[in-house]
């Protein structure tokens, strides 16, 4: 499959989405620019149309992840080569897409009954530089929680074309371009979501986030640390809506495709590199991964 370009936007659910889009406009950093039929789409200060969706629904979970493919071509061919590969649940043909930045795509389940979304041709939005304690760029990373972790990898790598960059005891890391991972997988023993990550531009950028979520009294989760794979600095909050959300920048950047090789990370490889980072942040608190192993999710469309 011709290769996907990045991590596009995720889509959630929520009981209150007007209330959940006010906190992560007034307090996280995103803009609202759109909204349709009780969806809330929020942007970055990149040039993404929209980086996250809310959807009105009883509870809160991962509805979709959205990847981008170069052009409408490219989803052309991605939809007749996957449409060809036995146990892919194709969900939809090619077509323009109905949601607010327009576009070209069509949708498939992952393995745990959500679905992808692949497409092109959707709005790009000029970079603003808007009035916000934090102004998060774009969406990092969004990692799940799978009991079917071989079967999720194996649709990441063999139908999607994304790349082992890491790999730990529990997770997986998987890259699509130069970012270290755009998605990974936690093994758990049920389908949720562990976090969504939001790029900021520097680690100043984190430390001041942990101080404007506390000043609006949200405490940390976990952090601030530097992670093993991929490097980055971080800093993990909870959501009003219980779901984890992290603040990070200086992603590893992988550029070599030809001499790079996944690393196996165990406890031992772990190093205290920052004199911020305690060795009780090394791992999350029980609190901390209770919270990302959140509640099991409806396996549904």
């Amino acid at each position: 499959m011709r290769r996907i370009t990045h991590l596009r936007s995720v889509g959630i659910t929520a009981k209150d989405p007007v209330g959940l889009a006010r906190f992560y406009r007034e307090v996280w950093g995103l803009r609202k620019v759109d909204e349709r039929g009780g969806a809330l789409y929020l942007r970055g200060a990149g040039d993404e149309h929209h980086i996250l969706a809310i959807y009105p629904a009883d509870h809160s979970r991962l509805r979709n992840i959205s990847l981008g493919l170069p052009d409408r071509d490219a989803v052309v061919e991605a939809h007749r080569e996957l449409s060809q590969q036995r146990g892919i649940n194709i969900l939809s043909a090619p077509r323009e897409t109905e949601e607010p930045g327009g576009g070209y795509g069509f949708r498939l389940s992952d393995v745990d009954g959500r679905f992808i979304e692949l497409s092109s041709d959707i709005d790009k939005l000029r970079p603003e530089s808007y009035e916000a304690v934090v102004r998060p760029t774009k969406l990092s990373h969004v990692v799940l929680n799978t009991a079917q972790a071989s079967a999720f990898s194996e649709l990441l790598i063999d139908v999607l074309g994304l790349r082992l960059s890491d790999e730990t005891k529990s997770m997986s890391f998987f890259r699509c371009n130069s970012d270290h991972h755009s998605i990974a997988l936690a093994r758990a023993p049920h389908a949720s979501l562990n976090h969504v990550a939001f790029e900021v531009p520097t680690a100043e950028d984190v430390f001041r986030g942990i101080r404007h979520m506390e000043n609006n009294g949200i405490s940390t989760l976990w952090g601030p640390g530097r992670h093993g794979p991929g490097d980055n600095v971080f800093s993990y909050f909870r959501a009003p809506n219980g779901q984890v959300i992290e603040y990070t920048a200086e992603v590893q950047q992988i550029t070599d495709e030809d001499r790079y090789v996944p690393r196996h990370w165990g406890r031992e490889d772990f190093r205290i590199r920052d004199p911020w980072f305690t060795p009780d942040q090394m791992t999350p608190s029980a609190t901390a991964r209770e919270a990302m192993l959140g509640e099991p999710e409806f396996n549904g469309h």
